[in-house]
């Protein structure tokens, strides 16, 4: 496979979660013109600060662990903390659907 095309794949694989962002967002909250673009500048923002902070950090413990996994590890942990705060966002929310009367 060319490099070309390899690039193109990855990039694709790479953008396409964004578009899944829009929709979870659009089902859940009524947004209007201004709550799209909003939204695409706070995701802009959070994946700027991720990829500012997170090599950072990897550096910081790699020369605290001195294991080269370290990183892993720590993306593991983020990834925790992301799925425990999403389940418990998903979880009132749906106690606050089924308690609001029809």
């Amino acid at each position: 496979m060319k490099i070309a095309a390899k690039f193109f794949l990855t990039g694709v694989l790479f953008f396409v979660p964004l578009g899944v962002i829009y929709a979870v967002w659009s089902q859940g909250e009524p947004v209007g013109m201004l709550g799209i673009p909003l939204l695409g500048g706070l995701v802009g923002m959070i994946g700027g600060l991720g990829g500012f902070v997170l090599p950072l950090l990897f550096g910081v413990l790699n020369d605290i662990t001195g294991i080269w996994s370290s990183c892993f590890m720590a993306l593991f942990v983020l990834i925790l903390l992301s799925l425990g705060w999403m389940h418990t966002a998903i979880r009132r929310r749906e106690r606050r659907l089924v308690a609001q009367p029809a």
